[in-house]
């Protein structure tokens, strides 16, 4: 709390690096802390138990990881990281997934859902070993069969129809299967109709089969056939053979509520990847409890395709924004279980990471049309919050805007950059921006909340150029554009052979020679004259928000007129806390506000006696002529509690200006 002659006051604009948190206590930010051994990505996301990422620096990722059970989905595009470590998997618009194996998702990914088989070829035989031939009455008979991946329980629709035969007494059928999809398929389910109905059907489930015991079985000497009989009374009271398990369709986004899984931006493009102009604004369902089965039929129509999804698992909702609208799925347990409900017709946002889910599932978002926002009473766009901050937003590109959560302060974090712009939700009050220059590399990218409520910030630092000149079997590159510095030692580079060629390179920076020339760790496999593209410093490095070994803050109080002609300022002092005496405490009494900025009628700079909470020393500057006065505050923290308990002044009127 700042107090000038006991009238409660504010930090005003110019002060920086300052938090609100607990009961109105202002305390020193103390920087980001770079976390070694993992990295980030270019969109992150809480996964599971922790945090995941799409993307690297050099091929930025955008869409969805979340889990179901033991299993990790993804959609979208990009290099998935698991708590920050690679996994080896790439997201594409197909929903795929990997399994827990020893406490980590690196081993097999599978295409989410089975594909549809072709249909079994089956002949009548005389009754083999071990087989009656008494089971099955005469008459015609067709078989269906479909995939089953036992290891995460997904299956197929149900093939064509066989081709149709006449059972005669005595004879049993033999079924000659298509080959595995190579997606994790090790079963087989039969389907077989009631005697007489041919391939007109219903078929009804019967039986599953091993793949093992399909490949190893031969029947007149045909590969991949069995030998099978059954009565119409097994096959009474089973389920029919699936004929709503079809695998997603290409999808950008997508997740889960409940018991029912979600995938957004389908319908739109239909290759492997999936670019903003070509997404669908279609949603699809998936069957409940089956998320690898998703009928074509279980479809929501949004007004226009998505440019973001956020949801958090132990909500039961999730927000769905397009370039200019906002909307709610929710789940309903209906026909069809989630519903779209649209909230704000008028107002979107560009990115996913523009959004943030924070104090009891609100959301915050960047929107394109009026800045910082927030779900406000009846759903409706409430900007009142962030007025404070509006003349720092005013010239943000919004794809550059990132929007964080700190669970353990209860901030939320609009970040810009190097930028950061703090709000504490838990007393409605904004801070004062955070000014990361020369404590991150790069920009922000993207920002994610961690299994304990920390706050992870995601930067990027890479730059590109396509004129560089390579030798083979040498580690010498050069480029005349590069601008190469010291400071790129160190850093991973990629260098991609212009096409038609095809040489890769993943290496290291080992030593600088000038800002057109460095030595890699590696060597270069191909030759070329200014046509290598290389991108420098791919790490997408993290920092925790609040956690770093501090920071210099700075507290301007607002002006004060002087009552009168002018005022006479004869006390100044205050009270802080600091968490070393290793740099003075710098104080200024400013004056003459001209409208941009005053100036400086006395300076002190204290070096406290010891770390903790000290009254500063009540300084008498005697100041006349003051037409408006106001004080500055500098606190360098070294990663301790820095605090700001008070600051003030005493002045009194003077009619008469002295000359």
């Amino acid at each position: 709390m700042l107090v000038f002659e006991s009238t409660t006051r504010y930090l005003a604009k110019g002060s920086r690096n300052w938090l609100i948190v607990g009961m109105n206590k202002i305390v020193g930010y103390k920087g980001p802390l770079l976390l070694n051994g993992v990295e980030g990505g270019t969109q992150m996301m809480e996964a599971a138990e922790g945090y995941a990422s799409l993307g690297t620096a050099d091929a930025p990722g955008i869409g969805s990881v979340f889990r179901v059970l033991t299993a990790l989905f993804f959609v979208g595009v990009g290099v998935l990281r698991y708590n920050g470590l690679t996994t080896g998997a790439v997201a594409t618009s197909t929903l795929a997934l990997r399994l827990l194996e020893n406490g980590t998702y690196a081993g097999t990914t599978f295409q989410a859902g089975l594909a549809q088989p072709s249909a079994p070829t089956i002949f009548t035989k005389t009754a083999g070993a071990g087989l009656s031939g008494t089971k099955l009455s005469p008459g015609t008979r067709a078989i269906v069969i479909w995939r089953i991946r036992s290891s995460t329980g997904a299956i197929s629709i149900a093939s064509l129809p066989s081709n149709v035969v006449v059972v005669n007494n005595g004879e049993t059928i033999a079924i000659t299967f298509p080959l595995t999809s190579s997606n994790g398929d090790d079963r087989w389910g039969i389907g077989a109709p009631e005697v007489g109905r041919g391939d007109a059907g219903p078929f009804f489930f019967w039986r599953e089969i091993p793949e093992s015991t399909i490949a190893a079985s031969t029947v007149n000497s045909i590969a991949r056939t069995i030998e099978i009989e059954f009565s119409d009374g097994e096959l009474a009271g089973q389920d029919l053979a699936p004929i709503d398990d079809y695998p997603p369709p290409p999808a950008a986004f997508g997740g889960t509520l409940n018991d029912t899984g979600f995938l957004d931006g389908c319908y739109g493009d239909l290759g492997s990847g999936q670019a903003p102009a070509t997404r669908g604004a279609t949603i699809v369902l998936s069957l409940p409890l089956r998320f690898e089965s998703w009928p074509p039929n279980s479809i929501i129509y949004t007004p226009q395709p998505p440019t973001g999804v956020v949801s958090r698992a132990s909500d039961g909702y999730a927000y769905r924004a397009g370039m200019n609208t906002l909307g709610a799925l929710t789940y309903t347990g209906g026909d069809p279980p989630i519903s779209f409900q649209l909230r704000w017709p008028t107002a979107g946002c560009v990115a996913p990471h523009n959004m943030v889910i924070a104090e009891q599932g609100r959301l915050y978002i960047f929107t394109s049309q009026h800045g910082l926002a927030r779900i406000g009473e009846g759903d409706e766009p409430d900007t009142e919050w962030a007025i404070p901050f509006f003349d720092d937003t005013d010239d943000w590109n919004p794809y550059e805007v990132v929007m964080g959560w700190d669970g353990d302060n209860q901030i939320v974090c609009a970040c810009h950059r190097k930028m950061i712009l703090p709000y504490n939700s838990a007393n409605e009050r904004c801070c004062t921006p955070l000014d990361l220059t020369g404590k991150i590399r790069g920009n922000i990218c993207a920002a994610v909340t961690a299994t304990f409520g920390e706050l992870y910030l995601a930067t990027n630092n890479v730059r590109s150029v396509s004129d560089v000149t390579t030798t083979n079997a040498q580690a010498v590159v050069t480029s005349p554009t590069a601008i190469f510095s010291p400071d790129d030692v160190g850093t991973t580079v990629k260098l991609k052979q212009a096409s038609p060629g095809t040489g890769t390179l993943t290496t290291t920076v080992l030593s600088y020679q000038s800002p057109t020339q460095v030595t890699l760790a590696a060597n270069v496999t191909w030759t070329s004259a200014a046509t290598t593209t290389i991108w420098i410093d791919t790490a997408i490095r993290l920092y925790r928000f609040n956690a770093g070994t501090g920071m210099v803050s700075e507290a301007y109080t607002p002006y004060i007129a002087a009552a009168d002609e002018s005022d006479c300022v004869f006390d100044v002092g205050g009270a802080i806390t600091v968490d070393s005496n290793a740099h003075p405490v710098v104080m200024r009494l400013l004056s003459n506000f001209n409208g941009r900025s005053g100036q400086t009628a006395r300076e002190w700079q204290k070096r406290l006696p010891s770390a903790g909470f000290h009254h500063l020393p009540t300084e008498k500057p005697n100041l006349i002529n003051a037409r408006s006065h106001a004080l500055y505050l500098q606190v360098t923290g070294t990663g301790g509690e820095v605090a700001l308990d008070s600051l003030y002044s005493v002045s009194e009127p003077d009619a008469m200006t002295l000359a």
